[in-house]
C-alpha cells in the first residue's frame, strides 16, 4: 500500500503478458445453483444479443450498409463461448463498426 494525499492505493504487482491459460477444466455443471445460473444466463444472453443487433443496425443505418442479425448473433455467441474457455471478458455489441 502506498499513501498518496490521504488515500491508499493498493498495488497488485506484476501482471504477466500474453494470452490467458485455458480454463475449460474449471467449468463445472453441477451444484445447487445450476438452475438459477442457467436461467440468468439465458435471459442475459438474449438481452445482450438484442443489444448487439440494435447497436449494429444503428451504425449500419448511419453508414448506409446492411447488417444480418443472424450472422451477428452467431458471431457474438461463438466469441463468448470461445472466450469463456480462456477466462476472457464477455463481449457484447457491434462496437467494431465504430472504426
Amino acid at each position: 500500500m502506498h499513501e498518496t494525499n490521504d488515500s491508499f492505493i493498493a498495488q497488485i504487482g506484476h501482471l504477466p503478458k500474453g494470452v490467458n491459460p485455458p480454463s475449460v477444466n474449471l467449468i463445472h455443471f453441477s451444484g445447487p445453483h445450476l438452475g438459477l445460473a442457467l436461467k440468468v444466463g439465458i435471459i442475459t444472453g438474449i438481452l445482450a444479443l438484442t443489444e448487439g443487433i440494435a447497436v449494429g443496425r444503428t451504425f449500419a443505418s448511419l453508414k448506409n450498409y446492411q447488417v444480418d442479425g443472424n450472422k451477428e448473433m452467431i458471431a457474438l455467441g461463438l466469441m463468448n463461448i470461445v472466450g469463456s474457455c480462456a477466462s476472457c471478458f464477455v463481449t457484447t455489441g457491434s462496437f467494431l463498426d465504430l472504426l
